[in-house]
């Protein structure tokens, strides 16, 4: 709030200032509303991932297993819920690793994650 006050203040003297910070505040806003989005929803459809790019859909029949993986993602290996599909694929929930700030205050962290995801699995296979 400050910078955008700092930004308006400063408009008149130098309209370089606004030009500049406007696509910067944006953009900033704009990750802020996708982090804010970041999670693993349990939906009728399927399994929904939001993440920084949008928000994909895994069906429930695509989906075999919540698996604790701390081998293959990242810059260095943290467990990562990996969610294991039926045709052999993986699909990591990156964002949702053991050091992530979304992680915070989740009950069980990132074993507990996988644990409520492969609950719903089991719903919903039936």
């Amino acid at each position: 709030m400050l910078v955008v006050v700092a930004l308006v203040a400063a408009a008149p003297r130098s309209p370089l200032i606004v030009v500049v910070a406007l696509p910067i505040l944006v953009l900033v806003g704009f990750l802020v509303v996708r982090l804010w989005r970041v999670g693993v929803y349990e939906r009728d459809d399927g399994i929904a991932i939001g993440g920084l790019s949008g928000t994909s859909v895994l069906r429930w029949e695509q989906v075999s297993a919540a698996e604790v993986d701390a081998e293959t993602y990242g810059f260095e290996p943290l467990p990562t819920v990996v969610l294991r599909c039926q045709d052999g694929g993986a699909v990591p929930l990156s964002l949702l690793n053991e050091r992530s700030l979304l992680m915070r205050g989740s009950p069980g962290g990132v074993p507990g994650l996988a644990d409520r995801i492969n609950d719903a699995i089991a719903r919903h296979h039936g």
